[in-house]
């Protein structure tokens, strides 16, 4: 990502969209229930990949609409934050992703909007790089391989970090509702918690119980032991201090809210339970 002209990236824009940028972008615009619809439709069709060519695809359109959000920003801006953005898409953990963005807003002034908007393009960098640490965790020590569908999950809740910020520029192609968009970004903490809902999610694959999960409270109280040690391994905080009641309340109100941990949880729930 280097001398980025306008002309390159509207070479770029043009380009036909990827089948996954258009069924990621399809239940956005068009689903009732989107988060559901994006879940289901996205995780599948990634799913039917090798795992590989689903983490290039994922890390293209990351790319892609980095690439065209650049565009907004006039040349002499561009070339200056470019540096940075190389620096954060290699950052794997939180607080590395906050010293790149510390560094960038003390060289370079953008606007409040264009800040918003490139956070959420740190975190949908981070996110991704950790689904590549689910995947090659074994090469580092002695644990199992990682299921894909776990991969999948993180690959995924990337691309929910991704369109948070980049909503704006969907626009291209559709007007979605401005009061929902503006209610998603005040309600929505997920971000913030990304890889630990993606860790929830496999808990709630790697920890079901023969028959399946009975209740949401029985799983909740099942994983949190095991999720609270990776809050503090992790250093991921919460708005409470992290306690095994404060970690259980807090999967039980994903285990309703939030979409990718419903569906692991109804994958993974006995037959009685659907």
């Amino acid at each position: 990502m280097t001398n980025l002209s306008n002309e390159k990236i509207d070479v770029l824009k043009a380009q036909p969209k990827t089948e996954l940028e258009k069924i990621y972008e399809h239940g956005l615009l068009t689903s009732k229930n989107k988060n559901i619809h994006n879940i289901a439709k996205t995780t599948n069709f990634l799913s039917g990949m090798e795992i590989e060519d689903a983490m290039k695809e994922t890390y293209f359109l990351i790319y892609k609409r980095l690439t065209i959000f650049l565009r907004s920003l006039n040349s002499d801006l561009r070339e200056k934050i470019i540096p940075g953005v190389q620096i954060m898409a290699k950052c794997m953990t939180k607080s590395q992703t906050k010293a790149t963005l510390k560094a960038l807003n003390k060289n370079i002034t953008l606007s409040r909007e264009h800040r918003t908007i490139f956070n959420h393009f740190a975190e949908a960098f981070q996110t991704f790089n950790f689904a590549i640490i689910i995947a090659t965790a074994h090469l580092e020590i002695a644990i199992p391989k990682a299921e894909p569908k776990a991969i999948v999950i993180a690959l995924f809740l990337s691309l929910q970090c991704l369109y948070k910020g980049d909503m704006r520029l969907i626009r291209e192609s559709a007007d979605p509702d401005r009061k929902q968009l503006a209610k998603d970004a005040s309600t929505e903490k997920s971000k913030h918690y990304a890889r630990a809902q993606a860790q929830t999610c496999i808990l709630l694959t790697e920890l079901v119980p023969k028959g399946g999960w009975t209740s949401k409270p029985q799983a909740a109280k099942v994983i949190a032991p095991i999720l609270e040690e990776f809050l503090s391994l992790n250093k991921i905080s919460t708005p409470n201090q992290v306690t095994p009641g404060n970690v259980q309340r807090r999967i039980r109100d994903w285990l309703n809210k939030v979409a990718s941990i419903e569906v692991a949880y109804f994958e993974n729930c006995s037959k009685a339970e659907i």
